[in-house]
């Protein structure tokens, strides 16, 4: 099954200007990772697949080189140790012949989705998301670009960098700009960049790419591999449990994605972006968030480790260091946090306190 694989995988890639340019694409790496695929029992064909890397296991029989994505880019020690408990996702494809099928990509997550509801402690999915060299370079200069400005990981991506950076047109853009388009500044939002792109180059974004916006990815750097068809490797990090929830529910089951929530909430490690020590203003500590995280997602957003609250026009952000502001309409606040922990009925009684006593 593996060398079919790995034929189907290298026949996907080339239609798409990327590959390894050998008869399969097949590499080291398969050798302790594992490969999830959709077959069509009907037709007795291959439909798509995933390569999965848990993490853990790799570094403990491996190393940290035996991560695939290493190759790509160099990763700080630190960041390898937040990553431990998490899984690599790559070599994602599905066949020319069922690309366009509305639910095979659908398929396939099921199946991710159903490995991480038998193995709860994987929340975390990492890995390279290709942008392929047939879009021009102006079109992957305006997606790089976007996703610098709106999706990248504040903290994280500094602990990584890019083996072989991309080198944006910022020029060409700028030069654009100059002459009365205001090509960037059209781009704000994905849907304005993918529209942007479309009208370029006869093609959007790529769907994977915005399949992982979708489940609010965070962006950590941009790296060109020479070796497979100088693709355009974005590398993205994905929180499930800051992921919209019907999204979830979709891949996970309601089932499943209790029990993915339930884990982290005995654990006590329900927010991968905070830190895990903190204190308040003024000197004060006290304990306030993330094994009943839960409770807070009819009333907040989670977005890359901050938390927005916004009842009567006023709302507080709590974010990824140790230093962060509370925000109203009439007072800015400065907080720090500790010890994020309990439950969010003294989260907001404390914030309350924090804001009246500066009134």
């Amino acid at each position: 099954m593996m060398r079919e694989i790995a034929i189907q995988r290298e026949i996907t890639f080339r239609k798409v200007g990327e590959g390894t340019g050998k008869s399969m694409d097949q590499d080291s790496f398969d050798e302790h990772y594992l490969q999830l695929f959709l077959w069509d029992e009907d037709a007795k064909k291959l439909v798509g697949g995933y390569r999965i890397g848990v993490v853990g296991k790799i570094r403990a029989t491996a190393g940290d080189s035996g991560i695939y994505t290493s190759t790509l880019f160099g990763f700080s020690a630190e960041l390898l140790d937040l990553l431990h408990d998490g899984i690599e996702l790559g070599r994602s494809f599905v066949v020319p012949e069922y690309q366009g099928h509305p639910f095979v990509l659908s398929l396939l997550w099921k199946g991710i989705g159903a490995f991480v509801s038998r193995n709860p402690q994987h929340r975390l999915l990492f890995g390279p998301v290709s942008i392929s060299n047939d879009y021009s370079h102006l079109s992957r200069s305006l997606m790089v670009e976007y996703l610098r400005q709106d999706r990248m990981h504040g903290n994280w991506s500094d602990m990584v960098r890019a083996r072989s950076p991309f080198r944006s047109a910022l020029e060409e853009i700028d030069s654009l700009s100059e002459m009365g388009s205001d090509l960037f500044h059209k781009c704000a939002t994905v849907e304005a960049v993918n529209a942007t792109v479309m009208d370029m180059d006869g093609m959007g974004i790529p769907v994977l790419l915005k399949h992982y916006l979708k489940l609010n990815a965070r962006v950590l750097d941009f790296n060109v591999d020479a070796d497979f068809g100088d693709a355009l490797d974005v590398l993205i990090v994905t929180d499930l449990l800051d992921a919209p929830d019907q999204t979830i529910k979709r891949y996970f089951g309601a089932e499943g994605w209790e029990n993915l929530r339930a884990y982290h909430a005995v654990t006590g490690r329900d927010c991968a972006w905070f830190g895990s020590t903190e204190t308040l203003h003024g000197g004060t500590t006290f304990p306030i968030l993330p094994w009943h995280f839960r409770c807070l997602r009819a009333m907040a957003k989670f977005d890359s480790g901050c938390v927005h609250w916004r009842p009567r026009r006023q709302h507080w952000i709590v974010g990824e260091a140790c230093s962060r502001m509370l925000i109203t309409h009439t007072k800015i606040v400065r907080i720090h946090l500790w010890a994020l922990h309990r439950s969010a009925t003294w989260l907001l009684k404390a914030l309350a306190n924090c804001h009246s006593a500066h009134l």
